[in-house]
């Protein structure tokens, strides 16, 4: 009971001190001491700002680095996102293409039959050059089967079939011959690949020049008449040699070789070296 006694009476005297000041600051008695009190603070209060002010600058620019990490961030993936849909556009733009330019060779030689198909894997050596396609027995093709560019270059010819999958030996594979004659000049020879993947044209008589276009021979018994294979790009030797060296650079890069054309209605009447 007592100390309830002491509350109420400390209350009291709060409430009426309260009650006093506010009385006292109302008639203006409390205006000197106020002053005095804010004369005497004011340095404190700008010493305490002036250390809180670097820190509240620190504060503030590690937020707005943090802005900056976030915005960079959005914008690489943006970018990224950008630059994926780039090359899908590419891909896209560039099988458009391939698909066309066949489309014309179908035009261009209405008899024969095709299947087209994608490269789905590369094998290459010094010596070998096999590509590997999607389609196989389920779709037609048979060992022997010529295979054209979207463009209508000669790439090769089948060596193995499986059911979904067929193995192409390319022309620059060094197991590969291919009789062929230049359109210039009709002189005939036999078109082979060699170590490194290059081709060589061994004649069978006559001269050559470069610049002159070889395509494939009617006495070829493997491939159709009339199939470009390439330019002469070098001739080298003495002019009485009777075999010079000549190079022939393909019109169609094997390696940049995406999709094929396979000629399902040419049977050859010799069959090409199997790949190992």
């Amino acid at each position: 009971m007592a100390i309830f006694t002491r509350y109420s009476w400390w209350l009291g005297a709060m409430g009426g001190l309260a009650a006093l000041l506010a009385l006292m600051g109302q008639a203006g008695v409390l205006g000197p001491v106020q002053g005095l009190y804010l004369t005497v603070t004011r340095p404190l209060d700008r010493v305490i700002t002036g250390l809180t002010r670097p820190v509240a600058g620190v504060l503030s620019d590690i937020g707005d680095l943090q802005d900056i990490r976030d915005e960079n961030r959005a914008l690489r993936i943006e970018v990224e996102t950008l630059r994926n849909q780039v090359i899908e556009l590419d891909l896209a733009r560039e099988r458009i293409e391939q698909l066309e330019s066949a489309l014309e060779i179908a035009q261009t030689r209405p008899a024969e039959q095709r299947e087209f198909a994608n490269v789905i894997k590369r094998e290459v050596t010094p010596f070998t050059e096999v590509i590997h396609i999607d389609k196989g027995e389920s779709s037609g093709i048979r060992k022997g089967m010529v295979v054209l560019s979207a463009q209508g270059t000669l790439v090769g010819s089948v060596v193995e079939v499986f059911r979904d999958v067929s193995i192409v030996q390319t022309i620059s594979d060094s197991r590969s011959r291919v009789i062929a004659r230049v359109v210039e000049t009709g002189v005939e020879g036999t078109v082979a690949g060699t170590a490194n993947r290059r081709l060589n044209f061994t004649l069978t008589v006559g001269a050559v020049n470069v610049g002159e276009r070889v395509i494939t021979s009617p006495l070829s018994g493997r491939f159709p008449p009339d199939i470009p294979i390439g330019v002469i790009s070098e001739v080298s030797g003495a002019p009485h040699d009777i075999n010079p060296t000549v190079r022939i650079e393909p019109f169609v890069r094997i390696s940049d070789v995406t999709a094929v054309v396979v000629i399902t209605s040419f049977v050859p009447s010799q069959a090409p070296v199997a790949a190992p």
